[in-house]
């Protein structure tokens, strides 16, 4: 429940339900995405497994997946744009982002791909999407590489690089947030408040929630 608090006298606090198991199709999930319409649950799983599965918000126990999407190895962040039903998935080892439609399933292969030297992407993990300005916001920890060129791998300082919301191929970021007063450390998932503008950043190896001004 949304208000529950921990008693002083137990372990932790006890969840409605847990949806766990074998037949969940599920390991190392990562990235999570609740639709606000339906309540269904999408799971991106990351090194081990390369899929996302999709639970509808009553599921329980160890039960099937309702859809299963294959994805690249190695995804992390998902995020949704509701109005052009599309589903956004990051990719570390690729260095890149991939576009779905969001009830894609099976092997369906992206409508569109963002990736490549002059995207700045560098083992991208979180995304936040700004379908009010036609943003998007990508958070990663630097580690680069130029696909296909063997000896490139190369360590960027951590950054938030942003792009038109449809942005494909091998575009430049029209702006990019970086440098130690950042603060920035393996920034992770993101969280945009479209009605501020504040962006919201899990900050791993600093330990710390950062709050920037996404205009």
């Amino acid at each position: 429940n949304r208000l529950d608090n921990t008693p002083a006298n137990a372990a932790f606090t006890e969840p409605k339900r847990i949806v766990s198991g074998i037949d969940t199709r599920m390991e190392y999930n990562c990235g999570l995405y609740v639709d606000p319409a339906s309540g269904d649950v999408y799971s991106v799983n990351n090194d081990t497994l390369n899929s996302m599965t999709v639970f509808p918000r009553s599921a329980e126990g160890n039960v099937k997946p309702m859809r299963q999407l294959t994805t690249p190895h190695g995804s992390w962040g998902i995020a949704v744009e509701e109005a052009s039903q599309e589903l956004y998935l990051t990719v570390e080892h690729s260095n890149s982002v991939v576009v779905y439609r969001k009830t894609a399933q099976g092997d369906e292969k992206p409508l569109r791909t963002l990736a490549g030297d002059k995207t700045l992407l560098a083992d991208p993990h979180g995304l936040a999407l700004d379908p009010k300005n036609n943003l998007l916001y990508v958070a990663n920890h630097g580690n680069a590489k130029t696909a296909g060129v063997v000896g490139s791998g190369r360590f960027l300082p951590p950054s938030i690089t942003v792009y038109p919301l449809n942005a494909s191929g091998d575009v430049a970021p029209l702006r990019v947030i970086q440098g130690t007063k950042t603060q920035l450390n393996w920034p992770a998932a993101m969280s945009l408040d479209t009605e501020s503008g504040d962006l919201y950043v899990a900050n791993d190896s600093g330990d710390s929630l950062l709050v920037f001004r996404s205009t």
